[in-house]
C-alpha cells in the first residue's frame, strides 16, 4: 500500500487556559511553549519553571512516576531538536495553524483541520480540537500528520513522529528537502556536485497564509450577492470562489429553473450572512490545494467552514452554515 501516516498525537496537551467567551482559539502559544529552549536540559534550574505552564493546562496529568518522567523526556526532547530538519517542518507546520475564529458565546468545542500538499504527492495535516472544561478553552487533541510515500523517511520519527528513543541524526535527513520541493534529479549527482537547498525558506514558501481571507471574501459576496442585483452579477461574484466545474453548473442549473430559482437564491443569500456572523478560519493557506476546514458545536448546533485555495489563487468556500 503506497502510503505512509506519520502521526504525533499530544492528547494531554490542553494549552492555553483561554477564557469562556474567547472570540478566538490557536494552538500557537503551545507550539511555542514546546519551542522554549529553558525545556532543553531536564536537570537545569530552569526546567520546572518552562515547563509549568504546560503541565497547568494538561486535562489530564501523567498518572505515575514512570509516565511524569517520560513525559518530560519527551518535551525535552521536542525543544531540544527543534532546529533540524523534523523539528523546524514540525513547528512551522503548528505555527501556520489558522485560529479559530468568531466563536459564540454558547460554544462547547472546536476544531480546526488544515491540509498542505508537499511535493512528491505527499501531504501534511494538523488537526486541533479544543474542549470547554470548567469555563476554561483546552486542547484536547493534537494531531500532526504526514501522508504519503514520500513521507516514509519521517515515519515514526521520535520524538515528533513517534515515541522511544530519539535518532538525532535521522531528524537532518537531507532525503527530507524532497518533500519540500528539492529537485529529485539533485539525488543523482555525487554529494559535492549537488546545488545548495534552503530549506528555511521553502518552509516559509509551504507554509505562508493570508490573513483575514475567509472573512474578507464573505464581507464581499454579501455586499455583491443581494436580492437588487441581476442574476448574471451573482453568478460572476461566486463563479471564482466555486472549485469545480460541476459546481458551477450546479449553480447555473438552480438559476435557470424558474420554479427554484427565487428560493434558492433566498437561500444563498441567507447562507452567506450566517457564515459571515459564525465561526471561521483566522487565515487561509496560501499554496494551490491547501484547505482549512472549521467545525464548532454551540447550543445543540454544528457550524461548519472550510475554505480551498485554488490553483487560480482564489479562495473556495465550502461547508458555511450551520446545521443541526
Amino acid at each position: 500500500m503506497n502510503r505512509t501516516v506519520c502521526t504525533v498525537i499530544l492528547l494531554c496537551f490542553t494549552f492555553a487556559a483561554t477564557p469562556l467567551f474567547a472570540t478566538s482559539l490557536s494552538v500557537v502559544a503551545l507550539a511555542e511553549a514546546l519551542k522554549n529552549p529553558a525545556l532543553e536540559d531536564i536537570k537545569s534550574e530552569a526546567f520546572p519553571a518552562a515547563l509549568a505552564p504546560i503541565q497547568q493546562a494538561l486535562l489530564n496529568q501523567p498518572a505515575d512516576e514512570d509516565e511524569r518522567a517520560a513525559f518530560q523526556q519527551r518535551v525535552s526532547a521536542i525543544a531540544r531538536h527543534r532546529d533540524t530538519r523534523v523539528g523546524k517542518l514540525f513547528f512551522a507546520a503548528l505555527a501556520a495553524t489558522p485560529a479559530v475564529e468568531n466563536l459564540q458565546e454558547t460554544a462547547e468545542f472546536a476544531a480546526v483541520d488544515c491540509h498542505w500538499p508537499l511535493a512528491l504527492g505527499a501531504s501534511a495535516r494538523v488537526r486541533v480540537e479544543w474542549q470547554l472544561v470548567e469555563k476554561q478553552w483546552r486542547i484536547s487533541t493534537l494531531q500532526v500528520v504526514l501522508d504519503g510515500l514520500a513521507a516514509a523517511p519521517i515515519s515514526g520519527m521520535a520524538p515528533y513522529f513517534g515515541g522511544g528513543e530519539v535518532r538525532a541524526a535521522m531528524l537532518d535527513l537531507e532525503a527530507i528537502d524532497y518533500l519540500l520541493g528539492r529537485d529529485p534529479a539533485d539525488r543523482e549527482l555525487p554529494e559535492t556536485e549537488r546545488p545548495g537547498f534552503d530549506y528555511d525558506a521553502a518552509l516559509t514558501a509551504l507554509f505562508e497564509s493570508e490573513s483575514g481571507a475567509y472573512g474578507g471574501l464573505l464581507e464581499k459576496l454579501v455586499a455583491k450577492v443581494t436580492p437588487e442585483a441581476e442574476r448574471g452579477k451573482r453568478l460572476e461574484a461566486l463563479r471564482p470562489h466555486l472549485a469545480t466545474d460541476a459546481e458551477y453548473k450546479a449553480l447555473e442549473d438552480a438559476d435557470g429553473d424558474a420554479d427554484r430559482r427565487e428560493a434558492f437564491w433566498a437561500a444563498v443569500i441567507e447562507q452567506l450572512k450566517q457564515a459571515q456572523q459564525g465561526p471561521r478560519p483566522a487565515a487561509v493557506p496560501s499554496p494551490p490545494g491547501a484547505r482549512v476546514d472549521v467545525r464548532v458545536k454551540s447550543a445543540g448546533k454544528e457550524a461548519h467552514a472550510a475554505a480551498l485555495r485554488l490553483v487560480s489563487g482564489e479562495v473556495a468556500l465550502a461547508g458555511f452554515g450551520s446545521g443541526e
